[in-house]
């Protein structure tokens, strides 16, 4: 779902950047067509709500079928959300009216932020619509005789529905939103930077982009509600395996999502500023040598560089698009007129390359995302802090096994389900299983995963430079 929404909103904001803003003729058309599109998600989620709610309550389902009728229903909801979302900047052309109409792009920000507002709406309502679903799931349906005590739950339900949502936007919302306001910010006020000198703008360059690396994991601690650890035993031992793996970090936090997440991550590409934070959910259920495999999957993220891999992999093709959309004989020119020779309108040639890198960030980062999952599952089953070679622990293996089990048996549909940042829970615990009985294949899989991501790397960086030549041309 983070890629999903991410790829959306970076779509969204690319393509609205990209396209030049005219006044609007038809300004109360183009509203209406806003509202009606917006109001096109939530309804389909109120439609499934209903229809779905009343089968689980109504319906003794078995726990693959309702999974796979859940499945069903969040592809078909998540389809629809994409195509309402780019049809409100391709069709719609709602930033027309933002900018062309409103002026709004002279302030900034508030333009994309009021172009993404509808978009964002849309999937948040949808949420809130979907926790009766949730609810259904739980058994917490109230039957007509519990009528008189609707307005005594009424508030406690509608907190509980708020949380359930605030949950949702917090981690799916704000974790895109932030760096990319911070991008837009830097882009509104290029103008005034490149009318310093060489040196002043490379020094303030330098100091945002260190700001941002710095500040980072404390904006997440300010978006999600943390807290320190009570037991101090679990502490002192999570300290001590991130000392054995040389993992530096600022503290160990745990967020609080009223058990709803059960999640760990490791925020920020600063040593001594990285914080950890393990979800209440995951303190609640998981033993402690389980949560210790998962703090040592972790580390192996941040020791095998898995963050900025994933950030150059995103960045450069937009980065080599974005320069070459400024070059007036680039790439873009020459697509755009093969394309009107089969007929299509001038412009198609940016929704041709957009769709391209759609594509790329499903399947090449898809594919990307999941080999770092099982090399971090590797790297967790593997002993550290000797000053011999690395060994698969038979420890670790049964360790990170039993972790693997605890949280397919928290969450059967990951069983076989394989998002678009994780492999399936199945596939995961069969890569540690071959490498129990066959410990070369660790080795064999990190050198073929490290060659074919250098080659990709290679490549990406190569387009990049082609696009500045020809720039400079």
């Amino acid at each position: 779902m983070n890629l999903l929404i991410g790829l959306v909103i970076l779509l969204c904001l690319v393509c609205s950047e990209l396209q030049a803003a005219e006044v609007a003729s038809d300004l109360w058309t183009r509203l209406v067509w806003v509202a009606l599109v917006t109001l096109t998600v939530p309804g389909l989620a109120l439609f499934q709500t209903l229809v779905v709610s009343k089968r689980i309550r109504n319906t003794e389902l078995l726990s693959q079928e309702r999974e796979s009728m859940l499945r069903r229903l969040s592809v078909c909801h998540s389809a629809v959300w994409l195509i309402a979302s780019l049809a409100i900047i391709w069709a719609v052309r709602w930033q027309d009216v933002v900018r062309g109409n409103w002026g709004l792009d002279q302030w900034p920000v508030i333009d994309e932020a009021i172009i993404l507002a509808p978009i964002i709406f849309s999937l948040v309502a949808s949420w809130a619509i979907f926790y009766e679903i949730q609810q259904a799931i739980a058994g917490n349906s109230r039957r007509p005789s519990e009528a008189p005590k609707k307005r005594a739950l009424a508030w406690q339900s509608w907190q509980s529905r708020m949380a359930y949502v605030s949950i949702r936007f917090r981690v799916y919302f704000l974790m895109i939103l932030i760096p990319a306001a911070i991008a837009i910010l830097a882009k509104d006020v290029a103008p005034w930077v490149e009318s310093l000198n060489p040196q002043v703008r490379f020094s303030l360059y330098a100091t945002i982009v260190l700001a941002m690396m710095a500040g980072f994991p404390f904006l997440l601690l300010l978006m999600w509600k943390t807290i320190r650890i009570e037991n101090d035993s679990l502490k002192s031992e999570l300290v001590k395996t991130c000392q054995l793996h040389r993992l530096h970090v600022h503290d160990i936090l745990v967020w609080k999502t009223d058990g709803q997440i059960v999640n760990a991550l490791v925020a920020g590409l600063i040593p001594r500023l990285r914080v950890i934070v393990m979800s209440d959910g995951l303190i609640k259920h998981f033993p402690r040598h389980e949560l210790l495999a998962i703090l040592r999957h972790e580390a192996g993220h941040v020791r095998l560089w898995h963050l900025p891999t994933r950030i150059g992999f995103t960045v450069l093709p937009l980065l080599a698009l974005a320069i070459d959309e400024r070059n007036a004989h680039g790439g873009i020119v020459h697509i755009d007129s093969m394309l009107e020779q089969f007929g299509l309108p001038r412009g198609s040639g940016l929704a041709f390359l957009m769709g391209l890198y759609a594509a790329y960030a499903v399947f090449g980062l898809s594919w990307l995302s999941h080999q770092m999952e099982f090399e971090a599952d590797i790297y967790s089953c593997q002993q550290h802090g000797s000053d011999g070679p690395v060994r698969i622990d038979a420890k670790h293996v049964s360790d990170m096994s039993d972790a693997l089990l605890r949280l397919a048996a928290l969450n059967p549909e990951q069983i076989e389900k394989r998002s678009l940042l994780h492999p399936s829970i199945g596939s995961r615990m069969q890569m540690i299983r071959a490498i129990e009985s066959h410990p070369q294949r660790a080795i064999a899989f990190g050198k073929s995963f490290l060659r074919r991501r250098r080659i990709i790397f290679i490549v990406l960086v190569s387009i990049c430079a082609i696009a500045v030549l020809n720039l400079a041309k």
